[in-house]
């Protein structure tokens, strides 16, 4: 196994906290192709049980691979699979705390299992999940088995 991969441990984590503001909300619906009139219409949204636009769920899941390519495992990491579960709504305006953290690690499969939560402002759960990650190897390639 290469240094980077010996030097992830279990427990070990990441954070990253973002204002989930209308730009980024119309930005990922061009980007996704999803114009769903509850995520970028506010008088639609606004008739509706939410009362105010919601983001995208993954919206919130291209933050997780945020944390993942970026700072844990970070640069070179390769996001294999993941899952999530959406506990609640996120409104534009609301601040989204994501923090990530090595559940497992796997010597035999160079992979590590990881687990992020999202909380929201009021410090209620937004959404959690659970994946596994690869780090590129020899070459810039990962192996996924």
């Amino acid at each position: 196994m290469n240094g980077r991969f010996a030097g992830l441990m279990v427990g070990q984590e990441a954070v990253l906290t973002k204002v989930i503001g209308a730009a980024e909300v119309d930005a990922f619906a061009e980007v996704s192709g999803d114009f769903n009139p509850l995520h970028v219409d506010e008088g639609f949204a606004r008739a509706t049980e939410f009362g105010r636009r919601v983001a995208h769920g993954l919206l919130l899941g291209s933050y997780v691979s945020t944390l993942i390519g970026m700072r844990l495992p970070g640069p070179g990491a390769l996001w294999a699979e993941q899952r999530f579960q959406w506990r609640a709504p996120v409104f534009v305006g609301d601040t989204v705390h994501l923090r990530l953290w090595i559940a497992h690690k796997s010597e035999g499969t160079g992979s590590v299992v990881v687990e992020v939560r999202a909380t929201n402002q009021d410090g209620a759960t937004v959404m959690e999940g659970r994946g596994t990650v690869k780090l590129a190897g020899e070459g810039g390639h990962a192996r996924v088995d």
